[in-house]
């Protein structure tokens, strides 16, 4: 296991990392955390149970990490050779791989933020009482940081499913342009 994870991280996170850290989801998400981080306890979010929460974001959580295990799957087994060849052989802009192994990669990342979101949520059953608020009348810091990490995981995972979606469509509008020019 150990070694396929660093395989993955060497192979295929590492020649990425820039576009990982510096994309707009990111971004988006850090900064979407610590703002729940640091003003969480004044919404509507901070009187909401923590098991509601968890239940929300597991159930979710769990069918985007499906959705995109069985895309990724497909992806691999493409039934089309002649269109996984011309995904092979194309470098969109700005991409450190042909569109074939981009699009697994949008997949098996994607996937990853997932199984993160649903380890995060396995932690948090574990750890905090179920019908405790998110942010209980005596809250540390510990659980602002709790709570915003949490949040940045969520917004990043979500955001990661957008950008999936908008690949699979890409792909699809490639592949009716495919099938036009034959």
């Amino acid at each position: 296991m150990i070694a396929a994870i660093w395989s993955y991280l060497r192979e295929e996170i590492w020649k990425r990392r820039r576009a990982i850290i510096c994309g707009s989801e990111s971004w988006v998400s850090v900064l979407l955390g610590v703002a729940v981080g640091v003003w969480g306890d004044g919404a509507a979010l901070a009187a909401a149970e923590v098991g509601d929460i968890v239940t929300v974001v597991l159930t979710y959580a769990s069918i985007a990490l499906g959705f995109c295990l069985a895309g990724l799957t497909l992806a691999v087994t493409l039934p089309d050779q002649e269109f996984a060849r011309t995904l092979a052989r194309t470098v969109p802009k700005g991409a450190s791989s042909d569109a074939y192994q981009e699009l697994l990669f949008v997949f098996s990342w994607t996937a990853i933020a997932h199984w993160v979101m649903v380890s995060t949520c396995i932690v948090a059953i574990a750890v905090v009482p179920s019908k405790e608020a998110v942010f209980p009348a005596s809250f540390d810091t510990t659980r602002r940081l709790w709570v915003g990490a949490s949040v940045a995981v969520v917004a990043y995972g979500l955001c990661q499913f957008l950008i999936t979606l908008v690949t699979l469509s890409q792909v699809g509008r490639r592949y009716i342009e495919s099938l036009r020019a034959r």
